[in-house]
């Protein structure tokens, strides 16, 4: 494995919005043996950095997509505040616009977000830890997915397989047992 890409909330942080120190201690394991640490959340940034402070996290994807940080570099992908109609009409005609939109059945992108290629990793190459509906695109296209046991339906359904729940440290526990077991 080369990339371990986790959700925040609900996932990798506690329900009060902590991290263990056995998290935070199995994750700089990661960045020993030389796996990338990826955060992708529905979270602004301004909310990542307490955790990446922690972490050192080798890349961010906050606001849904909106804002990647890669090697502290940080990109905004933002729209003004138009109709969403006349934006997407008007937006879908030019190729190189990134649009990122969030629905209840999902979040829907014309683009992949650059994390993995920036490091020239693919997909099948990371692993995915998450919660919720925003996860489960990424938890299906990355090898494995996987959802913690505190996962809406919709997410457990989808997920190759399960680990703890976010307050069990099911994200550190899964990478102690899994992946530093092949690495």
């Amino acid at each position: 494995m080369k990339a371990i890409i986790t959700d925040l909330d609900r996932t990798l942080l506690h329900t009060d919005k902590s991290v263990s120190e056995y998290t935070v201690d199995i994750l700089k394991k990661c960045h020993e043996k030389g796996i990338l640490i990826m955060v992708a959340t529905a979270s602004p940034l301004r909310d990542v950095w307490i955790y990446n402070d922690l972490i050192g996290f080798d890349a961010i994807t906050a606001t849904n997509g909106a804002v990647v940080s890669l090697s502290q570099n940080i990109t905004e992908f933002g729209i003004s505040c138009e109709s969403g109609e006349t934006i997407l009409s008007k937006i879908l005609i030019f190729p190189d616009v990134f649009l990122s939109i969030e629905t209840s059945k999902g979040l829907y992108s014309n683009r992949d977000i650059p994390m993995l290629s920036y490091y020239n990793t693919s997909p099948s190459d990371a692993v995915y830890f998450g919660d919720d509906n925003d996860d489960i695109e990424p938890i299906m296209n990355c090898g494995p997915g996987i959802a913690v046991s505190n996962a809406i339906p919709s997410v457990l359904e989808v997920a190759a397989q399960l680990t703890d729940s976010n307050d069990s440290d099911g994200v550190a526990k899964f990478i102690e047992k899994h992946i530093f077991n092949g690495v």
